[in-house]
C-alpha cells in the first residue's frame, strides 16, 4: 500500500510533462517536415517573400491549432460519451468541462495566428506589413481561406464560452457537435478543394480529420484519467476502445483515397518529397495500429484489474507517436504534390474537379434512345440524328415524358409533348 500511495502523485505529476513533450513532438517534426519537403525552400531574387516568421510561423501555429482541438475534442468526449454519467454532470465531468474551455481558447488564439500568416503567405508579404485590421477584415469578407480560419476562430470561441457554467450533458453533447464542426471550414478551401477530383479528396479529408479527432482527442483523454487514477477510468477506456478501432479504420481508409488523388502514379509514393513523407505517415499508422491491438490484448485487461502502470506507459507512447505523426501530417500540407505545377486543367475540370462525360452520340444506345425520342414526340417533331450535349438528350426525354409544350433543348427543335393539347 505505500508503494501505490507514495507512486500515485508522482505519476500524476509526471502527466503534464507527457502533454508538453508531445506537443513539442509535434512541433519539432513539423519543422523537419517542412524543411525535408521544400515547403520553406530559400528566397529566389526578385520574387516576393513573406520572411521567416511567416514561412515557420505558419506551420507551428497550425500544429499547435490542430493539437489543441483535438484536446479540446477529447475532453468533450471523455465529458460528454466515455464518462459513465446521468442527465447532469458529475463533479468528474465538470472538471474536464474545464480542461476543455482551456484548450480552446488556445485553439482560438491559434486559429487567429494562422489566419493573419495564411494572408501574409498568399500576399507574399511580412506580417508586420500587412497585418492591419482593415486588410484582415477584408480577407475574411472577399477570400474563402480567410473565411475559413475565421470560422475555426469563431467556432473555438464559442465552443470555450460554451464549456463555462454549463451542467447537463446535453450542452456537452451539442459543444462536441460544435467542436467537430468547427475542424471542417477549413478542409473545403485547401489544397485538396483545388485539386482533380476534389469531391472524393474534400470527403476523404474531413473523414481522415473526423478520425483523427476522436482518435487522439480521445486517447489523452483516457490517457489522463488513467493516469489521475479517476473511478471511472477502466469504464471510459472499455467504451473508447471501439471508437478508436473504427477511427483507425477511417484515418487508414481516407488517407488512402486522398494518396490515389494526389499521387499521379504509385512510382512517386517512393521518388518524390511528398510521397516519402506520406510513406512515414502510413509506417506510424501501422505501429499505431499494432499499439491498439497491444492495448487491448494486454494493457486494456490489466486495467481493468487495477493494474494501470502497463495502460499508461503504452498510451503516453503512443501519443508520442501519434504527435510526430500530426507533425508529419502538417508537414505533407506544406509539401507540393508531384506534378502540381504541370498539370493544366480546363475551365470544365478547374469548376467541377473532373471532366465532362463525352456527347453521348458517342456511345452505341445513341441511335436506339433517339429512335425511342421521336416514337414519343409529335409527327412534326424533328430530332437531329445526333444531339450536341447529354443536356440537350436529358431536355428531349424530360418533354417526352410529359413536360411542357414550349420547353425547348439547346441541340433540338422546339416539341411537343403528346399529352399537351394541339
Amino acid at each position: 500500500m505505500a508503494t501505490e500511495t507514495t507512486t500515485a502523485p508522482r505519476r500524476t505529476a509526471r502527466l503534464p510533462l507527457v502533454l508538453v513533450t508531445s506537443l513539442g513532438v509535434a512541433v519539432a517534426v513539423t519543422i523537419l517536415a517542412v524543411w525535408a519537403g521544400g515547403g520553406a525552400d530559400t528566397a529566389v531574387a526578385g520574387i516576393p517573400d513573406p520572411g521567416a516568421l511567416t514561412t515557420w510561423g505558419l506551420p507551428v501555429a497550425r500544429t499547435v491549432s490542430n493539437a489543441s482541438a483535438l484536446a479540446t475534442i477529447g475532453a468533450l468526449l471523455l465529458v460528454a460519451v466515455l464518462l459513465p454519467g446521468s442527465r447532469r454532470l458529475g463533479p468528474a465531468q465538470l472538471r474536464y468541462l474545464n480542461w476543455a474551455a482551456a484548450s480552446a481558447v488556445l485553439w482560438a488564439a491559434a486559429s487567429a495566428a494562422t489566419l493573419v500568416l495564411t494572408l501574409a503567405d498568399l500576399f507574399a508579404q511580412p506580417v508586420d506589413e500587412i497585418a492591419s485590421p482593415a486588410v484582415v477584415a477584408d480577407f475574411i469578407t472577399t477570400d474563402a481561406q480567410g473565411r475559413s480560419y475565421a470560422l475555426m476562430t469563431a467556432a473555438a470561441g464559442a465552443v470555450a464560452t460554451l464549456c463555462v457554467g454549463i451542467g447537463r450533458a446535453s450542452w456537452a453533447r451539442l459543444a462536441l457537435l460544435l467542436a467537430l464542426a468547427g475542424l471542417m471550414p477549413p478542409v473545403f478551401t485547401g489544397h485538396s478543394s483545388a485539386a482533380g477530383n476534389h469531391d472524393a479528396a474534400v470527403v476523404s479529408l474531413a473523414l481522415h480529420l473526423l478520425g483523427a479527432a476522436v482518435w487522439v482527442g480521445g486517447l489523452v483523454f483516457v490517457l489522463v484519467v488513467a493516469a489521475r487514477r479517476e473511478e471511472q477510468a477502466a469504464a471510459a477506456v472499455r467504451r473508447f476502445s471501439p471508437l478508436a478501432g473504427w477511427a483507425l479504420l477511417a484515418v487508414a481508409a481516407s488517407g488512402l483515397v486522398n494518396a490515389a488523388v494526389r499521387l499521379p502514379s504509385l512510382g512517386d509514393v517512393f521518388t518524390s518529397r511528398y510521397g516519402l513523407i506520406m510513406l512515414a505517415k502510413a509506417a506510424a499508422l501501422v505501429l499505431l495500429g499494432g499499439i491498439g491491438r497491444w492495448h487491448r490484448s494486454r494493457a486494456i485487461p490489466g486495467l481493468n484489474d487495477g493494474r494501470r502502470r502497463a495502460f499508461v506507459r503504452l498510451a503516453a507512447g503512443e501519443l508520442l507517436l501519434m504527435a510526430a505523426a500530426m507533425g508529419l501530417a502538417v508537414g505533407l500540407a506544406r509539401t507540393p504534390a508531384p506534378g502540381t505545377g504541370d498539370a493544366s486543367l480546363s475551365p470544365t475540370e478547374e469548376l467541377l474537379g473532373f471532366a465532362m462525360p463525352p456527347p453521348l452520340g458517342d456511345f452505341p444506345w445513341t441511335p436506339l434512345f433517339t429512335q425511342w425520342i421521336s416514337t414519343r414526340c409529335s409527327p412534326s417533331v424533328q430530332v437531329p440524328p445526333r444531339c450536341c450535349t447529354w443536356r440537350a438528350y436529358a431536355s428531349c426525354a424530360l418533354g417526352a415524358t410529359g413536360g411542357r409544350s414550349d420547353a425547348r433543348s439547346r441541340g433540338c427543335w422546339a416539341w411537343r409533348s403528346p399529352w399537351s393539347r394541339p
